[in-house]
């Protein structure tokens, strides 16, 4: 019933506006007595032919053709209404000449052009009569489109789109059909004729894609319950298809290639939770890996007595994935590369060694790196090089002082000697100062370097007051 209405409202809007030549009136006049002579051969058709069948048996040259080749034949005839033909307007003209010769119309369509031919009043029954013959015609014309759009039958579509009344009336009432006039013709035979071939082979895809070409040719949804249950099943199977990939990624241990796909199908694994179960177990699977490959990784930089490598290895372990293994790891690193700085420091400025603090803190630093000497190779080079070291620093020279028997002479770290004539000292080999200090007069400074110093060398040093 809404196509039925729609279609009336269409028809009574564009018979205001369709302009008609103004020939016909004139050639109908002309033609009375044709036509009249047409009515006598007229046999009366009550069949009831299919839908395919009432638009099959329109003339071969329509009404309005004949009328265009009368007038261009004729020079002489102007464009003048016939006074009779006022009771019709051009859209009711235009109907009556696409009528002619119609099967199951064109008695009515001949007996109000006799009465026209006449010179007669058309009665205004008959004039409703003919309004409502063209309307109903229009409806079943798009009914029997539509029909045969929705099952694919394009020989009854061009069965249709070629009669006259459809060209020369019935197109400007449904516009909607006017593509199957142009190329658009074309391209919708081909999208139809794959929406059958993608069905017997059962691809829904394919037809899909197929009815999708037809609504964007024809611009019309008469497939659009066809199109909404196949974008249904669509879905389904390419959710399934996208699950099937994804366990086959999953076993194969392809834990990268299940993130990226998750990624390209954000929208579908965001619907459904098994998707997104197994986008969580590939992602702290994957971290897995990348933690156990760090590792590794680390495990063999340790190997190579590369502890820096070490720390920069573990420091990429993402922090929820660090366990044990992982800290035990950088903890023995940290230890081993302090120590090995500490220790080069040290080795680096021995003749600090023969500091009695200095040496003491070497000392500490030895023992806290002995517990890693097993780990690492060059620690473990470096502990025995500061041990010989300090070895040497511990060694002793022997210093000879000579004095007055008055001065006081006091050495910074090591203490003082009182006054005597004659001392002997065993010194470290390394820098020292004395400080001669005399009653009324300034402190004198002496110094003396062992640093390099022969151990069996013996040397003498002569500190008084006023030397």
């Amino acid at each position: 019933m809404s196509n039925n209405s729609s279609l009336a409202v269409n028809i009574a809007a564009v018979q205001n506006k369709r302009r008609v030549r103004i020939y016909i009136g004139v050639v109908l006049v002309l033609l009375s007595l044709a036509a009249a002579t047409l009515l006598l051969f007229i046999t009366p058709n009550n069949s009831t032919d299919s839908r395919e069948d009432f638009l099959s048996h329109s003339p071969s040259e329509p009404f309005q053709q004949r009328l265009l080749k009368k007038r261009e034949s004729d020079p002489q005839i102007v464009d003048t209404p016939s006074v009779s033909s006022r009771t019709l307007d051009n859209s009711q003209l235009a109907g009556l000449a696409a009528l002619e010769g119609d099967v199951e119309l064109g008695e009515l369509a001949a007996e109000i052009v006799t009465l026209i031919s006449a010179g007669m009043e058309v009665p205004p029954k008959k004039i409703e009569e003919l309004d409502a013959s063209l309307q109903w015609k229009v409806q079943q014309i798009d009914s029997t489109l539509r029909d045969a759009l929705t099952t694919h039958n394009e020989a009854l579509i061009h069965k249709v789109t070629d009669s006259p009344f459809f060209k020369n009336y019935a197109v400007d009432y449904v516009p909607a059909w006017s593509w199957t006039l142009s190329s658009k013709m074309n391209s919708y035979s081909e999208a139809a004729i794959a929406a059958i071939d993608a069905r017997g082979r059962d691809d829904g895809g394919a037809e899909l894609r197929a009815l999708y070409e037809i609504r964007s040719v024809t611009g019309l949804d008469v497939h659009q319950k066809e199109i909404e249950f196949l974008e249904g099943q669509t879905a389904k199977a390419r959710k399934s298809n996208v699950k099937t990939q994804f366990l086959e990624l999953m076993t194969a241990g392809q834990y990268e290639q299940v993130i990226f796909k998750s990624r390209s199908e954000a929208q579908l694994v965001a619907e459904d939770p098994f998707l997104q179960d197994l986008v969580r177990q590939a992602g702290m699977a994957l971290s897995k890996t990348v933690r156990d490959d760090l590792y590794e990784t680390a495990r063999r930089n340790a190997a190579d007595d590369d502890w820096d490598a070490v720390l920069a290895t573990l420091g990429n372990v993402p922090e929820q994935l660090r366990d044990s293994q992982i800290e035990d790891l950088e903890r023995t690193a940290n230890e081993i590369v302090r120590s090995q700085s500490d220790l080069a420091q040290l080795i680096s400025r021995p003749q600090r060694l023969s500091d009695p603090n200095v040496e003491n803190y070497a000392n500490r630093q030895l023992e806290a790196a002995s517990k890693y000497a097993s780990r690492s190779a060059r620690l473990s080079g470096s502990i025995g090089q500061l041990r010989k070291l300090l070895q040497v620093a511990a060694l002793e020279v022997e210093v000879k002082i000579q004095s007055d028997n008055i001065a006081t002479i006091l050495i910074p770290g090591l203490g003082y000697v009182e006054p005597t004539l004659e001392k002997t000292l065993s010194l470290r080999q390394a820098e020292y100062k004395f400080i001669v200090r005399c009653a009324g007069m300034e402190d004198e400074f002496h110094y003396l370097d062992l640093t390099d110093a022969p151990l069996d060398r013996r040397a003498t040093l002569k500190l008084t007051c006023g030397s």
